[in-house]
């Protein structure tokens, strides 16, 4: 097990996480207290990953000012994406959960590329392939 704690240097905010193994794979799991805005946040978060850092569930709970929160994201057969249950087309492509909140995530496509020999072309392909996800993602909520 690896544990770290961040403080954030763009506005207040702290980001408790640790990496567990999990089943053949791994689990991060943290809690980050920050501001967004003027609104107070707390967001507890769990992304589960397989034996190839390949996110494959992710859930957020917690709150934004007065707002509860709850999402979940789970990869089903054939490489469909859901969100709070419902398909989210287009992101059959997508490898990762990346949770803009907080850095932690960052570490599973680090590992993955770490696990593959890394090249520097690839990893610019992956950043614009997650970018396309991301962009279909936040089309849907």
């Amino acid at each position: 097990m690896t544990s770290i704690l961040w403080r954030r240097l763009d506005s207040p905010g702290h980001d408790a996480c640790r990496l567990v193994p999990h089943d053949t794979g791994w689990k991060l799991e943290g809690t980050a207290v920050f501001s967004t805005g003027a609104l107070p946040a707390c967001l507890t978060y769990a992304v589960v990953c397989d034996g190839s850092w390949r996110s494959e569930r992710g859930e957020v709970s917690g709150w934004i000012g007065e707002r509860s929160v709850h999402f979940v994201a789970e990869r089903r057969a054939g490489a469909a994406w859901t969100l709070n249950g419902r398909e989210v087309p287009g992101l059959e492509h997508c490898d990762d959960l990346d949770l803009g909140f907080t850095p932690s995530t960052n570490l599973l496509q680090i590992r993955r590329l770490a696990l593959a020999g890394s090249r520097r072309g690839r990893a610019s392909g992956m950043a614009r392939r997650a970018d396309r996800c991301f962009r279909a993602a936040r089309a849907t909520v």
